[in-house]
């Protein structure tokens, strides 16, 4: 998420899936989407293509609300921004595919990010 203002999250450990979602929602996400591969160094997600754009925008947060996980205000840059191929032809939303590095990460940030990969990804590809 690439949010325009500070999400109400608080421990999201504590909260349903409907809270998390509720809290997301009130903090209106400027981007917002499923994450297509992570590393240490950056990530790339595919979000839905909208007028709104982030602006001057460099921190962003990752949300795995599943498992009550969340890792606050990364540091960025954007090294790339696409249109990816549809899954469905014939629909009307344009999707886009977002590829961005970390910068100037915290030692915590680290350690949670460590973490992430470790615990909800799929391994190498």
């Amino acid at each position: 998420m690439i949010m325009s203002a500070p999400a109400n999250l608080g421990q999201i450990e504590d909260m349903s899936m409907g809270e998390i979602a509720l809290a997301v929602l009130k903090a209106k996400p400027l981007k917002m989407g499923q994450i297509v591969n992570i590393s240490k160094g950056g990530l790339a997600f595919r979000y839905i293509d909208s007028e709104v754009e982030a602006g001057k925008l460099s921190e962003l947060d990752i949300l795995f609300a599943q498992n009550g996980f969340h890792l606050k205000k990364v540091p960025f840059k954007i090294v790339a921004d696409y249109k990816a191929a549809s899954e469905f032809p014939f629909s009307s939303i344009v999707m886009r595919q977002r590829s961005v590095q970390f910068k100037e990460i915290k030692p915590y940030q680290i350690s949670q990010l460590d973490y992430f990969i470790k615990n909800y990804t799929k391994g190498e590809a």
